[in-house]
């Protein structure tokens, strides 16, 4: 959705703490907006084929990452309760392993292959994880 960011609600810090879409906060206190894309294995950057790269959106296609947050605690984004989408620590569970699937345009959860998507069409501030919607692609 364009013009909308992924943003930790409540700009809270701590375990559990859900996350979402809102608008832009401007100046130096949006640490809760920024986030870091680290790559399971980064080794991988130089065996990869060029045309797995997709520049327009910034992802590999099917290469696995963490989305984590640029707060002090670098938390990471988690599939909680089968499709809420949550801060937590670092535990090595598939369900903080995402990639983008080039063929929905979408970013997907390792452990269920769902599409994160925004809650009533786009029209919400939530985030979850589920099928994905033919409308996207």
């Amino acid at each position: 959705m364009r013009g909308k960011y992924l943003d930790v609600n409540s700009k809270s810090d701590s375990q559990g703490q859900h996350v979402g879409f809102t608008n832009k906060v401007k100046g130096p206190y949006n640490e809760h907006q920024k986030w870091d894309v680290v790559y399971k294995d980064e080794s991988y950057k130089h065996t990869y084929r060029k045309k797995e790269y997709v520049p327009e959106y910034g992802f590999h296609n099917h290469r696995h990452f963490h989305i984590v947050t640029a707060l002090p605690s670098r938390r990471y984004v988690e599939l909680i309760g089968g499709n809420n989408i949550a801060l937590k620590v670092s535990n090595g569970r598939s369900q903080q392993v995402w990639y983008f699937d080039w063929v929905t345009k979408t970013l997907k959860s390792k452990s269920n292959n769902q599409s994160l998507t925004i809650v009533s069409s786009g029209s919400s501030n939530k985030l979850n994880c589920s099928g994905t919607n033919s409308l996207w692609y």
